[in-house]
């Protein structure tokens, strides 16, 4: 539920320039047990800034997941 709602996070005021990308920037800083706030990157067009948006633990940990896979050979085995 998180992860859509990153994904539908749209800070700048016209959603007609153009898509919205999402990076996570790598850092992030713990406030609970199973809450941090990470550093997102949000580009649309020529537009960019970066956020400190609430994710779980367990999201932050798929993150760093992802930003590890250098090839599509290491996620294959999920594709079915």
């Amino acid at each position: 539920m998180l992860l859509k709602k990153l994904a539908s996070f749209q800070p700048f005021e016209s959603v007609a320039a153009g898509k919205y990308r999402y990076y996570f920037s790598g850092s992030y800083r713990k406030v609970g047990e199973d809450k941090v706030f990470a550093g997102i990157q949000v580009v649309q067009d020529k537009r960019h800034k970066k956020f400190e948006l609430e994710l779980t633990t367990a999201l932050l940990a798929n993150l760093f997941w992802l930003q590890r896979i250098t090839g599509k050979e290491q996620i294959e085995h999920l594709l079915f």
